[in-house]
């Protein structure tokens, strides 16, 4: 429950403590007084986001705590293990604002993100807004309530779970059905183009070799040139060429040799080996003549090989060098084709897997609301003629959606009649404020049943008064005998019935005004039942009154 809230710095709030305990606490105070913004700072305390007017005005921060104590509830301590944060004895939230938009949100002084505040949030506290009770009016909310009084909520769990993963496998199959036609319609495309690259027949490394090789035909002239006046020079029939100027000089040498000794005889080695080599060098100056296009064919076809080089390069937009791994690109493409086929039937199978585990938890939670659909129609027809409402009926509408969804496969709409000669009708067909209210109060009463966190109504009683006002009142305070109640009410009757009453009152100091809140002992609780009895003046016969009206509870 809630024990504590503290307010710093918020509108009207300077500082403001409150101590609550289990039972129905019920706050009144004239109209503007500040209810409102003491229910504001416990929403933003919970999670909400903050509406611009409660950010402060000066230099200090907004600054919201809540204490809760004796919880026992294993989503919440799922949440706070999945946000390495310890459970204790008790939670404390916190929430601050800057001037400037800044928030932090705080869970037992460790900072998380405000989705977090507000997952714990809402699992501590419900709150009934003053006009909440028209969201009866809108048929989605009604699986929600039926839910929360059938004791399943693992199968909701599940049935969650796997819609999810149904989602996920069919947004799967689209996402790869698609890029099978995608496949399909470039098929013919990836396989000219593959043809045309099995026609090159690329390697990484053949690319420079034909620029090379280009380059070589293209000064072949000046090469074979240039060769023939070196092999004339080594070879040529005269006598001045090299080979026989060599020949001629090693038998020079020779005559000498006896004279001159080692040296000339290494000189001779020296000559005889390099005529040894004659013959390599001769052929490696031929292979350079070799290279003579004087046709020009093979020069051709290099630079027909070399624009193919290029122009395919250019189409794939890649390097020359690049193109064999673009062919096995392609390649791998096509292949995928058929290997996406297999993929195709498996992931078909997975969400046709997906589907029946979905569907049998459907099923099976259909019939649990179908279940507890009987027993909540009859808890709640019982709470009705408590709340002055004799005669009138309750009934909770199943019928099969039209597809499927996340809550499952039911549509769930409440509907009612307000007297035995009407028929059965949607909840818009009540046009009482009073009766409204009254029927989302005794739904309230009995979906609410397992929970055992607080509930905040804010004037769930609007628009009601007299011995209807009671009933209400009667209502909330045996609600509160199994869970902490806040009400902010404008009636004397439901305010009598309160096990703690707080006024808040907006009083002048130093020329402005600010919310202050007071817990009433017996005398002054009187006095304040009486005000909202009576008024402005309090006079002695509404004292007497208030009195009666107590002491009746």
């Amino acid at each position: 429950m809630l024990s504590f809230l503290s307010i710093r710095n918020i509108v009207l709030i300077e500082k403001i403590d409150i101590n609550f305990e289990q039972g129905l606490c019920v706050l009144t105070g004239e109209t503007g007084a500040g209810k409102s913004i003491i229910l504001d700072s416990l929403g933003l305390v919970l999670g909400n986001r903050a509406n611009y007017s409660l950010r402060p005005k000066n230099q200090f921060e907004t600054k919201v705590t809540a204490v809760f104590s004796n919880i026992q509830d294993l989503e919440i301590e799922k949440i706070l293990r999945e946000n390495g944060i310890d459970l204790k004895d008790e939670i404390i939230l916190k929430r601050s604002l800057t001037s400037d938009g800044k928030s932090k949100s705080f869970i037992n002084d460790n900072l998380v993100s405000l989705s977090t505040l507000k997952n714990i949030g809402d699992k501590l506290v419900e709150v009934e807004s003053q006009f909440s009770e028209q969201g009866l009016l809108n048929t989605s909310s009604h699986i929600k309530v039926l839910d929360e009084f059938g004791n399943y909520n693992n199968l909701i769990i599940d049935l969650n779970k796997s819609w999810d993963v149904l989602q996920e496998k069919t947004l799967k199959l689209k996402t790869m059905q698609n890029l099978k036609i995608k496949i399909n319609e470039n098929k013919e495309l990836y396989n000219f183009y593959l043809n045309e690259l099995s026609n090159l027949n690329p390697s990484e490394s053949e690319y420079p070799k034909l620029l090379k090789a280009k380059e070589l035909l293209v000064n072949s002239k000046k090469i074979m040139s240039s060769s023939l006046i070196v092999l004339d020079n080594f070879f040529s029939e005269n006598n001045r060429n090299i080979e026989n100027l060599m020949i001629s000089s090693i038998k020079e040498l020779e005559k000498i040799n006896k004279f001159v000794g080692k040296d000339c005889e290494k000189i001779i080695n020296t000559i005889d080996d390099f005529l040894v080599n004659m013959v390599d060098l001769k052929n490696t100056i031929n292979s350079f003549c070799e290279n003579n296009d004087q046709d020009g064919k093979k020069l051709e076809s290099l630079e027909d090989r070399i624009f193919e080089y290029v122009r395919l390069a250019k189409k794939h937009n890649c390097q020359e060098s690049d193109l064999i791994h673009k062919k096995n690109s392609i390649e791998l493409e096509l292949q995928s084709l058929e290997d996406e086929s297999k993929d195709l039937k498996k992931i078909i199978l997975e969400k046709e897997q997906a589907e029946k585990i979905f569907n049998d938890i459907a099923n099976e939670v259909s019939l649990k609301r179908i279940e507890n659909a009987k027993k909540m129609d009859e808890q709640i027809n019982l709470e009705l003629p408590d709340l002055k409402l004799d005669g009138a009926t309750f009934k909770t509408c199943i019928e099969q959606s039209e597809k499927p969804k996340r809550d499952g496969i039911d549509d769930i709409k409440f509907l009612i009649k307000t007297n035995p000669k009407s028929e059965l009708g949607h909840f818009n067909k009540i046009t009482s404020g009073g009766e409204l209210c009254r029927f989302a109060l005794a739904i309230k009463v009995v979906s609410s049943k397992i929970k055992k966190n607080s509930i905040v109504f804010d004037e769930v009683d609007s628009g009601i008064g007299g011995s209807v006002a009671s009933a209400v009142g009667e209502k909330l305070n045996r609600l509160g005998k199994t869970k902490q109640i806040i009400v902010v009410t404008h009636s004397p009757q439901v305010a009598a019935l309160g096990n703690q009453h707080y006024k808040v009152s907006k009083i002048m100091e130093s020329g402005v005004n600010i919310t202050k809140i007071e817990k009433l002992d017996n005398n002054k609780k009187i006095l304040e039942i009486a005000r909202m009895l009576s008024g402005k003046e309090i006079t002695s016969e509404a004292e007497e009154a208030a009195k009666i009206l107590i002491n009746t509870t």
